[in-house]
């Protein structure tokens, strides 16, 4: 069965694509369990409450100012509709 993914989880999954980066390399680089991101991303465990919106949303900011993004991959905002 597939699950459908939060607006948390699309925002990762674009950056992850928008920067070449996996999503294991994600968790791995923000410290935390990359079975926990991916339920965390389908909304089946509550990322808030095991603080792993926070460091992945840093682990985002700090690895965006760093790296150039793919070309012709848009940010989450504009490709919110």
């Amino acid at each position: 069965m597939r699950y459908q993914k939060t607006e948390w989880g699309i925002k990762v999954k674009i950056f992850s694509q928008r920067y070449g980066i996996t999503m294991k390399e994600i968790a791995a680089e923000s410290g935390v369990n990359y079975n926990t991101l991916l339920q965390t991303c389908i909304g089946r465990t509550p990322g808030e409450k095991a603080a792993i919106t926070d460091k992945v949303e840093t682990f985002m900011e700090d690895y965006a100012s760093r790296i150039v993004p793919l070309p012709g991959l848009r940010t989450f905002e504009e490709a919110k509709i």
